[in-house]
Formats: structure tokens, sequence, C-alpha cells
């Protein structure tokens, strides 16, 4: 394929909406429809793909690693709740360390107390949008409640692996989430 343009079509608070112009090898020119996550950098072919990572997603367990962390979360997109694991955007000026550490604290009330590791980023959805977030392992501890904020209704929650592998029943979950569930309580 052979990248021909980028328009932005519509520009909102947080994501744009873009059509991407290829040329197949047949000569047909495809439009390809994607959100595009706000960015310093325009919409060209040499920033598709390269652009900075702007959220985070963190991986935590209990001292003794027995439980994993899960947020049970109202989200507008599906219009219910779902099975998610706490995520967050990366503010201006903040590196991937403190947005996991402020991220878990709002949306769960936990404190980090130690990273385990940190993943280089990944995409979100790649056939939907560019969006890229870093993954971090931490163990945390404290008491289970989230900031209030009217616009995130969240309820997090430690889970075993026997209510994991109930869990994974749900349809009502992230595929982030079913695929690490999986691996982690069926291991």
């Amino acid at each position: 394929m052979q990248y021909l343009k980028s328009d932005i079509k519509y520009h909102g608070k947080y994501l744009d909406f873009a059509e991407t112009s290829y040329r197949l090898k047949d000569g047909e020119v495809k439009v390809y429809e994607s959100a595009v996550r706000k960015s310093k950098e325009s919409l060209d072919a040499h920033t598709i793909g390269h652009h900075e990572t702007n959220a985070v997603v963190i991986v935590a367990f209990n001292a003794d690693h027995s439980q994993i962390l899960l947020n049970r979360e109202f989200r507008l997109s599906v219009n219910d709740w779902v099975y998610n694991l706490p995520a967050g955007m990366i503010d201006e000026d903040e590196g991937t360390l403190s947005a996991a550490r402020r991220e878990l604290k709002e949306d769960t009330g936990l404190e980090v107390i130690q990273v385990l590791r940190e993943l280089p980023a990944s995409f979100c959805s790649i056939g939907e949008s560019n969006c890229t977030t870093k993954l971090v392992y931490v163990e945390a501890e404290g008491i289970l409640q989230n900031d209030g904020n009217p616009v995130e209704e969240i309820e997090p929650m430690w889970v075993s692996k026997d209510k994991a592998r109930e869990i994974l029943q749900s349809d009502r979950i992230t595929s982030r989430t079913q695929v690490l569930l999986d691996l982690w309580a069926n291991q």
C-alpha cells in the first residue's frame, strides 16, 4: 500500500476523526476511517503510528500476587458496566510512572508500593485508532475507593483467580483485561 494523504474530518476535545487514503497494489484508492488521539504532531505518512504515548494501563497485584485489581466501570461507548484494568491519560509534562501512580490513586484509592515493570507502548485498538498506551505492572495496597469523580463511575475490586474465572464468562469485559485474566487465572 502507498500512503496518499490524511484529512481530519472532525476535531473533538480528545480525539479527531480522520480519513486516510491509500493506493492499493491494484491501483485502487482505499479511504480508511479512524480515530486519532490528539497530538502535537501533524498527521502525515511520517507520523502515523509514530507519535507520543499519552495513556497508561495499570496491572496491579496485592503483595503476595494472589489477587489482581480490576475496575468495574460504566462506559458511555457501550452504555453498560464493563470490567477493565485501571487506566488513564498521561498529563502533559508527566511521566508514565507518575501517571500510573496518580491514576491508580484517583480510580481506586490505592498506592503503588512497588513498580514491577513497564512495557513499551502498544496499540489499543489498531483497527479503529492510532492510540497507544504503556502497560505498568505494580504491587499496590490501601483501602479501595475512587475519588468520586461524577464523570467516571468506577467500582474498584480485588479479584482472586476463582473470581477471575467467573468474570471471564462475561461478555462485559475489555479485550486487554480478558487476555490478562485468562493468562493469570488459568496458568
